[in-house]
């Protein structure tokens, strides 16, 4: 991996998960909230943590492996289904006691809430590109030949592309 990318990477991981473990260890945290916002705030920092990993693995490899493809493709389906459980969580009427008992939990989950339901909005928004690139085969960006509909918002970071 090229120190550029480390340099990146390393203090987004900090940025994400630091938070999440503040919440985590604050004392009001464990005060009893019928939404179980702490149960999604677990497993996000379970996620969190995973994402990571793959951030990590997929800035080494290239090409990709299949599985590693088939993989984080799991991982993203699952983490869409996470992020629309923490809405619906928060959503729910339980949710207004977590707000008055547990303040920095709820609105942790709700920074959380927001953040997924943006990243499902991206993958809505790119979705049609990947399907338009599988049927017509470079149509949306064949770097080789520098064309494209995507070739120039993409020709300075490809990596995202691939995946």
């Amino acid at each position: 991996m090229e120190p550029k990318r480390r340099l990146i990477i390393i203090p987004l991981t900090v940025c994400l998960l630091a938070p999440e473990f503040y919440v985590l260890l604050l004392n009001e945290t464990s005060r009893f909230c019928p939404a179980n916002l702490l149960n999604y705030l677990i497993a996000d920092v379970t996620f969190t943590t995973l994402m990571l990993g793959f951030c990590f693995i997929l800035c080494q490899m290239d090409p990709l492996v299949y599985q590693i493809k088939i993989a984080f493709h799991i991982f993203g389906v699952l983490d869409a289904a996470m992020g629309i459980a923490i809405t619906i969580a928060l959503a729910s009427t339980n949710a207004s006691t977590c707000r008055d008992n547990t303040t920095t939990l709820y609105y942790a989950c709700l920074i959380l809430a927001i953040l997924h339901i943006a990243s499902l909005g991206l993958v809505v928004f790119l979705t049609p590109f990947w399907v338009a690139n599988s049927v017509w085969a470079l149509s949306v960006l064949n770097p080789r030949q520098r064309r494209g509909v995507c070739y120039e918002p993409v020709k300075c970071c490809t990596c995202l592309w691939h995946v």
